[in-house]
């Protein structure tokens, strides 16, 4: 398995996986904002924002949390001393797969598995069980980036669960650097009008030619 087990006075690595932590979603049209008497308004955000002066002044609110697993992202050298700690959700594997319906069998899974985990860079697989206790098939999305206060983080490590062995970790230390540095592109601009032709011919989705390729 591609986990190891975690010490508890280990100090946080990038690469440990956390349980149920808090992520809080957070909404510009409707917030619920309680003030100094307790009571409580719906408001924009915009309109929370302009209610408060001065710099950095905490608006208080109630927001919803939800409790999820994730994945230390923050490089560890700063995981020992910043003053947040980064990590990415952890969600089931259904949710960042293309036509998952058609990954059932193990022939499928094999072979689609090691061509998108290889070429898909926003997400990275996590298999079940081990130290992490995961029962079904996981992924994280590097999409989805919560921080939390390393002091706390630390204070509260039972809810750390393990950490990726040397093989795991090297992967996904470079396919998080890669998604964060990609650059988006369209593979066909270079073509031009008779390659952009057959190129259009052979996809399934239609692409949108450039004012060269016309």
């Amino acid at each position: 398995m591609i986990y190891d087990p975690v010490l508890d006075d280990a100090p946080i690595l990038q690469g440990d996986i956390f349980a149920s932590l808090p992520r809080v979603d957070v909404s510009l049209k409707k917030v619920s904002v309680i003030d100094s008497d307790l009571t409580t308004y719906e408001m924009t955000w915009a309109n929370a924002a302009e209610s408060q002066t001065g710099a950095r002044q905490m608006v208080r609110a109630i927001l919803p949390l939800y409790p999820v697993d994730a994945i230390v992202i923050t490089q560890s050298c700063d995981a020992a001393r910043a003053d947040n700690v980064s990590l990415c959700e952890i969600v089931p594997v259904d949710m960042v797969l293309k036509d998952s319906q058609n990954w059932r069998t193990t022939k499928t899974w094999v072979k689609n598995l090691t061509k998108q985990d290889t070429e898909s860079l926003r997400w990275f697989y996590l298999p079940p069980g081990g130290a992490p206790g995961f029962q079904e098939r996981m992924a994280v999305d590097f999409r989805t980036v919560i921080h939390l206060p390393r002091e706390e983080l630390e204070a509260f490590k039972q809810f750390r669960k393990a950490r990726l062995n040397k093989v795991a970790y090297e992967h996904f230390r470079e396919k998080l650097a890669q998604f964060f540095r990609r650059y988006p592109y369209n593979p066909w601009y270079p073509l031009n009008k008779e390659e952009f032709q057959e190129y259009a011919g052979q996809q399934h989705e239609p692409v949108e030619p450039y004012d060269w390729q016309r």
